[in-house]
């Protein structure tokens, strides 16, 4: 019998919803200085931000520093960042919850140096991005980078003698 809100007929049936929860985790990288001698020290700062709607957990962060710059330091607010893998594993993000992550560098020769990091795990789904999925362009904002050129100073120096003068 049709609308008698009876769950034990045919033409009714009960549904139980629940939703996955999503994260979406925001990452933007920048560095102190646009340029630097060979030898200098350059600070590389990360900042990942959960803007929910749901708390982000097992969230790492991996920094793709390229050959040429060698880490040295590493301050975290949360969590802990190796300076061999380059992972920085920040655990839990609570909903509008920020995070920062500045690592230390040398430069060790000259050149642009194009510094890529990324979200590369989180145990939930991010709204409009994909961790671990970097593709050189850093289209989805879970990813970003910053350079730095690292320069040479070419200095010369020349002493010269002028003729003699005789005082009397």
């Amino acid at each position: 019998t049709p609308a008698n809100n009876d769950p034990d007929e045919d033409d009714q049936d009960e549904v139980i919803i629940s939703a996955e929860p999503v994260a979406d985790l925001e990452l933007e990288k920048d560095v102190n200085v646009d340029e630097a001698n060979v030898g200098d020290e350059v600070i590389w700062t990360i900042t990942i931000e959960n803007t929910g709607p749901s708390v982000a957990t097992g969230v790492v962060v991996t920094d793709d520093l390229p050959a040429g710059l060698t880490a040295t330091d590493a301050d975290a607010s949360q969590g802990t960042f190796n300076t061999t893998s380059l992972e920085w594993t920040i655990g839990t993000l609570e909903v509008d919850q920020i995070e920062t992550l500045e690592i230390t560098t040398t430069i060790d020769e000259a050149g642009t140096f194009v510094n890529v990091a990324q979200v590369t795990e989180a145990d939930q789904p991010d709204i409009d991005s994909t961790p671990d999925n970097d593709d050189g362009d850093q289209s989805e904002d879970d990813e970003d980078n910053a350079s730095v050129g690292g320069i040479v100073v070419d200095l010369e120096l020349s002493k010269g003698v002028k003729a003699a003068v005789k005082v009397p």
